[in-house]
């Protein structure tokens, strides 16, 4: 269980320490305008609620285009959590 592909597997570090605080920045900003704007988006119950949701949506999309614009990963070149998020 430890070891699924055997001894001679890769390690794959998706919290790499010189990664750490961009990963945390992008889970905070992924989490609270992607993720959550669409949950409060889908469970609204006022129009202006939704409209909320919707502009931080927007935001957090426009954000990842722009990181993206650079990079193919959110966060660097090599990658982490952050950006399977």
């Amino acid at each position: 269980f430890d070891e699924p592909a055997g001894s001679n597997a890769a390690t794959v570090d998706l919290y790499p320490a010189e990664l750490a605080a961009a990963i945390d920045e992008t889970n905070a900003w992924t989490y609270e305008l992607v993720n959550n704007g669409v949950y409060r988006c889908g469970f609204a119950t006022q129009q202006a609620a939704y409209e909320a949701a919707e502009r931080d949506v927007h935001a957090g999309l426009r954000r990842c285009e722009e990181a993206l614009a650079g990079s193919r990963l959110l966060c660097g070149a090599r990658g982490g959590e952050g950006g399977l998020r």
